[in-house]
């Protein structure tokens, strides 16, 4: 190697670390908003279930809230038109969380245990699948959300899980307190996962269902297996066409408005979509 390209790759070297270094305190700020979001979010849904019943709380529960942030920071940090071009392979991935739930009310018959088990096994399983090989066009990760969610859909509706009404808990301060930290600590590992472990791996935390699987071990613990797969109709229905619709949204208001309004109006067109589910259910 001659000087010069000594010289060359020093400055190269030089350049990344200050890239990585200037990138690193975002990742931070992302990580402890992501925390506070899914620890402020997990304790709300699971409150509002328990106090309202478990139709209103699963479809509030599906409104987009972690995934908001996601596609945010990557608007903020990279652009949104990469922000926007993120969103291919979400409906695929939401498809494939969405089956998790329906397999976790289907298989809890036998046990709550078995049903997380079972279900998780098959997400990691359809979730790898889905990551080693790839999903390159947005129509195609529609498709496989579609098929996946109606898979989903008819088990649920097979089930006929009866819905429940407000169960009494006890709030105590270290309860809620417990309730926040096992929600943000869940749904912050998965972004931390995603950019540390290997691309493998990291694809699959990043599509990690943190959502569910605070809010079905936090409401089992605390209201019981039957009121969880009560959850489950509602909630499978709001998150499924929530992040769809607010994934749609992303991808064609950032590259058009930028994060800010972009985000703002994807949410308003979200949430509307549930609302009018909810209206619609009466």
């Amino acid at each position: 190697m001659n000087i010069a390209e000594m010289r060359d790759l020093v400055f190269l070297r030089k350049n990344v670390k200050s890239q990585f270094e200037l990138f690193m305190p975002l990742l931070y700020l992302k990580f402890i908003i992501t925390f506070l979001v899914g620890a402020f979010w997990i304790t709300f849904i699971t409150v509002l279930a328990e106090r309202f019943g478990s139709r209103i709380g699963g479809f509030i529960a599906g409104t987009p809230s972690t995934i908001l942030v996601t596609f945010f920071f990557i608007g903020l940090i990279q652009s949104p038109q990469i922000a926007a071009g993120a969103t291919t392979i979400t409906p695929a991935v939401m498809g494939v969380n969405s089956l998790f739930l329906a397999l976790f009310v289907l298989f809890s018959q036998w046990g709550f245990w078995r049903g997380f088990l079972g279900a998780f096994s098959i997400w990691f399983l359809l979730s790898a699948l889905m990551v080693w090989f790839g999903v390159a066009h947005v129509v195609t990760a529609i498709l496989w959300c579609v098929f996946l969610t109606i898979v989903g859909y008819v088990i649920l509706k097979k089930l006929n899980v009866p819905p429940s009404g407000r169960v009494s808990v006890h709030y105590s301060p270290l309860a809620l307190l417990f309730r926040a930290g096992f929600g943000g600590s869940m749904i912050a590992l998965g972004v931390v996962m995603s950019y540390f472990v290997n691309p493998i791996f990291g694809g699959l935390f990043a599509a990690f269902p943190a959502v569910y699987i605070s809010s079905i071990f936090i409401l089992y613990y605390s209201s019981g297996l039957q009121f969880v797969r009560a959850i489950g109709m509602p909630l499978y229905i709001s998150a499924a066409v929530g992040v769809l619709t607010y994934t749609l949204g992303v991808r064609y208001l950032y590259p058009a408005f930028g994060i800010g309004w972009g985000t703002f109006g994807a949410y308003v067109i979200a949430v509307g979509m549930i609302f009018l589910l909810y209206w619609r259910s009466e």
